[in-house]
């Protein structure tokens, strides 16, 4: 009877054991999702220093995990590059555009390097253009 409760208990005890380690290992994937979901949610937002943050955190994101896929960002990157009201955010969303596209948006950076209202859009999409030599 002994040895069966033994027996018992270190199965249970293996179990919450194994249990244990396997939701650390999905842990990192399960926080790296909700970052994800809260950086696009935030993007379409109205807040200009939050949606600079988010895209800091993309790129950032991106550079660590270059498996994740931000392709529903893109939309509203897209958005924010041709007609956000802050030049600065214009110049984080063409960042954040060829770090994670790389020439697949060529034609948006481009476009904002010729004809941005704002010179420092124009010179660092000119600078994206010549670095990814798009």
């Amino acid at each position: 009877m002994v040895s069966f409760r033994r027996i018992a208990l270190l199965t249970l005890v293996f179990i919450v054991i194994a249990s244990t380690v396997e939701a650390a290992d999905r842990a990192p994937v399960n926080v790296l999702e909700a970052a994800r979901k809260n950086i696009i949610l935030t993007l379409k937002g109205v807040n200009e220093s939050m949606q600079a943050d988010a895209i800091q955190t993309l790129i950032e994101l991106h550079r660590q995990y270059p498996e994740m896929d931000f392709s529903e960002a893109v939309p509203a990157l897209l958005g924010m590059l041709d007609g956000h009201r802050s030049y600065s955010v214009r110049i984080l969303s063409a960042l954040a555009l060829a770090e994670i596209g790389g020439i697949s948006y060529k034609d948006a950076i481009s476009k904002r390097a010729l004809n941005d209202q704002h010179p420092c859009v124009r010179h660092v999409c000119a600078g994206i253009m010549a670095e990814f030599k798009m």
